[in-house]
């Protein structure tokens, strides 16, 4: 054994760089929702929140190792069936009210 760690690749670094992003941002949104101060900041962090959540759901589902083109098919495909139930989500919901 040689001691030394392995190194990290280009793809695992961003994957890493994308899970920070996520958390820091829905670290701001949590930090904005429960300041007194300000209300439009107030309004604007659910917004941040789960903008941040949305982006660290993203980043943590990326595969660490794989090809950057099969990576990105992951993603677009996840990214599109969570847009079809926001969306259908909001078709039916007056239609499950009546």
């Amino acid at each position: 054994m040689t001691g030394q760690e392995p190194l990290i690749t280009d793809f695992k670094r961003i994957k890493l760089r994308i899970e920070q992003l996520g958390l820091i941002l829905s670290l701001a949104g949590l930090i904005s929702i429960l300041q007194p101060i300000n209300l439009s900041l107030y309004t604007n962090g659910f917004f941040i929140l789960i903008l941040g959540a949305l982006i660290y759901f993203l980043g943590s589902t990326m595969p660490d190792e794989a090809k950057k083109s099969r990576a990105l098919m992951q993603i677009t495909i996840l990214f599109t069936v969570l847009i079809l139930i926001i969306l259908l989500s909001i078709y039916t919901a007056p239609i499950l009210i009546q």
